[in-house]
């Protein structure tokens, strides 16, 4: 109730009393009893530390670890409700301040804001997701969504040239969203290659 009102230091005070409870119950007992404990002391830390980030901010990265453990506990349902939207404004922001990227030395200016949107996913995943991801068939689906991102990204921008060419726009933008298309096809060629030396290395170890 108290993180539903945004009441973030109560929350934590009443976390780290249960946690408390919870760390002395799992030292008595059954085994069994030990083990429920000790889930309960599990389910509770990643909420203490939203509670830290909301009182005292933390970096992307740190939320994006605790968005991964909250998928994987139970009953954090509305912890991860509350780091999908704190993520969700965070890309948010990313793709209205992200207005160009760096391409062989020369600024290409991003006026779509879905191509934007898409790259700022794919790096998202590739940056943050993916160190969180231990096995490789988590990590196989974390990279089918860059290509997800890449594909939607290209698409939009072959229809962004089409229309340039259309509406008989100069050749100086044709040929940026052209160097754009070129940056994206390289970020999507690299991906696949780090994925395909991943495979090879996860089959390598099997003999």
């Amino acid at each position: 109730i108290l993180m539903e009102r945004g009441d973030w230091a109560g929350a934590r005070e009443q976390l780290i009393r249960a946690r408390t409870v919870y760390e002395e119950l799992g030292k008595v007992g059954t085994t069994e009893q030990q083990e429920r404990c000790n889930e309960r002391v599990s389910e509770i830390e990643p909420t203490i530390r939203y509670c830290n980030y909301s009182i005292d901010g933390q970096d992307k990265t740190s939320l994006v670890h605790l968005k991964s453990e909250a998928d994987t506990s139970h009953g954090l349902d509305l912890l991860k409700t509350k780091l999908e939207v704190v993520l969700s404004e965070i890309r948010k922001k990313e793709v209205n301040s992200m207005n160009e990227v760096l391409w062989k030395g020369n600024k290409l200016p991003i006026k779509n804001e879905s191509v934007r949107e898409s790259i700022i996913s794919a790096d998202s995943i590739a940056k943050f997701e993916m160190q969180q991801a231990v096995s490789v068939d988590s990590k196989l689906q974390l990279y089918d969504k860059i290509f997800i991102h890449y594909n939607d990204a290209l698409k939009v921008i072959a229809s962004d040239i089409n229309a340039a060419k259309v509406n008989k726009k100069a050749a100086a933008e044709i040929n940026t969203l052209e160097d754009l298309k070129d940056f994206v096809s390289f970020g999507k060629v690299q991906k696949t290659m780090q994925r395909n030396l991943m495979l090879v290395e996860s089959l390598e170890t099997q003999f």
